[in-house]
Order: C-alpha cells, then sequence, then structure tokens
C-alpha cells in the first residue's frame, strides 16, 4: 500500500521538529509548519493532496488532517505562549454537537479561512484545504451523500479549519447539505467566523502572480471566479432555509439587488 507511507513521509517533511520550533516566532504562515516552495502560491493543485484523495480518500484525508491539526495546535501553543502583540492569549475551543457525538475544535477566525487563501496561513496547509474542498464537491457531482462525507472529513479533525471547508461545501450546494450542515448551523460563533470570512474577500482583487508561473495563475484564476459562489452568500440559517430568498446585506456590485429585482 504506497499511498499510507507516502503519507508518513510527506508529514515527516513537512511538520517541524519539536526542538526545532521557536515560540517567539509567531509567524502565521509558519505553524510549525516548514515552508516549501513549491506550495507557494497556494493552490488546490499544487503537492500532492488532491491527487491523493482521488486515488486513495482515506489516506487523503489523512495527509490534509495531519497537517491542519498540527498547524492549530501550534497556533493555539503560540497565542497561549505570545499571544498577539506579546499578551498571552487564551483560545476558546468550539464545541459542537455532531451525530456521532460532542466534538471540540479550536482556532480563530483566520484559521477558520485558511482554506480560501485571504488568511496568512501555510501554504501547504492551505493548498489541502482548497484540494480538500475541490474533492467534496466532485464526490457531491457524483451522487455521494454529504452527511456520510462531512462525517468522514470531520472524524479526525480538530481545526475550525475543516469546518470552513464544509461550510463553503454547504453554501455551493445547500440543497444536498442541508442536514449535513445543521450542527454547524447551530453554533452562533460560527456564523461570525463566516461573516468574517466574507468580509475579507473583495471581488476583483487581482491574484499574485510570480515569474514563471502562467500555467498556475491561470488555475488560480479559474479557482477565483469557481469560489466566487461565496460572496454573497455568508453561511447563515437564514440563506440555508430559505435559499434564494434569504435576507442579506447589501452588496457594492449590485448582485443582491438585481436577485431581488427578478423575484416575483
Amino acid at each position: 500500500n504506497i499511498p499510507r507511507p507516502y503519507v508518513e513521509y510527506t508529514l515527516k517533511v513537512l511538520i517541524e521538529d519539536e526542538e526545532d520550533l521557536d515560540w517567539r516566532d509567531n509567524e502565521p504562515d509558519k505553524p510549525g509548519i516548514r515552508r516549501v516552495l513549491c506550495f507557494f502560491p497556494a493552490a488546490p493543485v499544487q503537492g500532492p493532496f488532491l491527487s491523493l484523495l482521488r486515488h486513495d480518500e482515506d489516506e487523503g484525508i489523512r495527509l490534509v488532517h495531519g497537517l491542519t491539526n498540527r498547524a492549530t495546535e501550534v497556533w493555539r501553543t503560540s497565542m497561549q505562549t505570545e499571544g498577539m502583540l506579546g499578551t498571552p492569549l487564551t483560545p476558546a475551543p468550539l464545541a459542537l454537537q455532531l451525530p456521532s457525538g460532542e466534538k471540540t475544535f479550536w482556532g480563530d477566525e483566520h484559521v477558520y479561512r485558511w482554506h480560501r487563501g485571504t488568511s496568512v496561513g501555510p501554504p501547504a496547509v492551505v493548498s489541502s484545504l482548497m484540494a480538500l474542498e475541490m474533492w467534496l464537491e466532485e464526490q457531491l457531482e457524483s451522487g455521494r451523500d454529504a452527511e456520510e462525507l462531512f462525517a468522514k472529513v470531520l472524524a479526525g479533525s480538530d481545526s475550525v479549519a475543516v469546518l470552513g471547508v464544509c461550510a463553503s461545501v454547504s453554501v455551493f450546494a445547500p440543497d444536498r447539505c442541508l442536514a449535513a450542515v445543521l450542527p454547524l448551523l447551530s453554533h452562533p460563533r460560527l456564523w461570525r467566523m463566516d461573516v468574517a470570512r466574507r468580509a475579507n474577500e473583495a471581488p476583483g482583487r487581482p491574484p499574485i502572480s510570480l515569474p514563471n508561473t502562467e500555467a498556475l495563475d491561470r488555475i488560480r484564476a479559474q479557482w477565483a471566479l469557481y469560489s466566487d459562489k461565496l460572496h454573497h452568500a455568508p453561511m447563515c440559517p437564514a440563506n440555508h432555509y430559505h435559499g434564494q430568498r434569504a435576507p442579506t446585506y447589501r452588496c457594492t456590485c449590485g448582485a443582491v439587488e438585481a436577485q431581488k429585482e427578478s423575484r416575483p
């Protein structure tokens, strides 16, 4: 079974050893994950994540969890040690009542939106979460059950970053994900994280362009168009229960007003 030793090797390469961690080095793009240039800029096709998920989903999810859980664990310890601007903080857990029982997740609004690329996070982790989101939507398109998929990706996760991925998928396909996303909708703190996510996504912002990365820039541009689905859809109960008739706040591009005018 090649995927399993490959995942072990990848985690060993990308996760920093405990003795190499410097809690004074409070850099948000490097919480316990080594900087590897091939993952920058982050994209769903960067690295082995999407290919591995398609080939062996259990090992692919284990790789995403291994990186994300470790990055979140180091973020949590860093907050307790150095905090913000040198003031130690005490992160609060987010407890959700899932069908399998109560489960605790860690992270703040910045960790929550790692998968969107609009928050400073480790490029390897961001790429893995983008790949997980794309894979989940592929599985939904193929007819798989959303509750089964959400249970699978949440079972081994301790990070609100994976909750962010599930929220994005549920906004993309609310008709198929309503039952699966209900436990997430039960926690107002998650709504606040998603409102912050939406506020930090400025439409029309050009992607980073680097020398000799034309092909990757095209992929990132396609990803940006694909992810525009979230610009006017914060994850709130109204949007999920009422769909297009959900109340929402005014936007500057006119899309919401045009939607209102088209209603009977």
